[in-house]
């Protein structure tokens, strides 16, 4: 599909909060990332965090949120 996932992850038990510092850090690893590798294609930001991310306008640079809920689903459903 020529998209790239560039994961973070963060175990906090409240929501993390991203920061203007933070959302620059996450850019700044994207940047190397591509420069690194040489790709040409789409590089999305996901966080994985145990308790998701808190809503503020840097969450919006996030392509996906990944939670535990999200990662145990399936044992629940059985």
């Amino acid at each position: 599909d020529n998209v790239i996932d560039l994961c973070e992850m963060k175990y906090t038990k409240e929501p993390f909060y991203i920061t203007a510092d933070y959302e620059e850090n996450l850019q700044n690893k994207r940047s190397r990332f591509v420069e690194e590798t040489g790709t040409d294609k789409a590089v999305h930001l996901v966080m994985i965090s145990a308790s998701g991310v808190a809503s503020n306008s840097y969450a919006g640079e996030l392509q996906k949120v990944i939670t535990l809920d999200d990662l145990f689903a399936e044992y629940r459903e059985v």
